[in-house]
């Protein structure tokens, strides 16, 4: 069996889960912070990146 283990977390505005619109269309003005665990804190992690408009994380 695989094991799955986070590399960063995420920090948005929304208290819960179940509060985050499922079409990004709907929350324009939202912002939200990635926060890498220490061992992927690497900016290699992250590079060309800066060439994307929108990234997909899945939690």
């Amino acid at each position: 069996m695989a094991e799955i283990r986070p590399v960063a977390h995420i920090k948005t505005g929304f208290s819960e889960k179940f509060g985050i619109p499922r079409q990004s269309n709907i929350a324009h003005a939202t912002t939200a912070k990635i926060y890498f665990e220490k061992e992927f804190k690497d900016p290699q992690v992250i590079k060309g990146l800066e060439g994307f408009d929108y990234i997909w994380l899945l939690w």
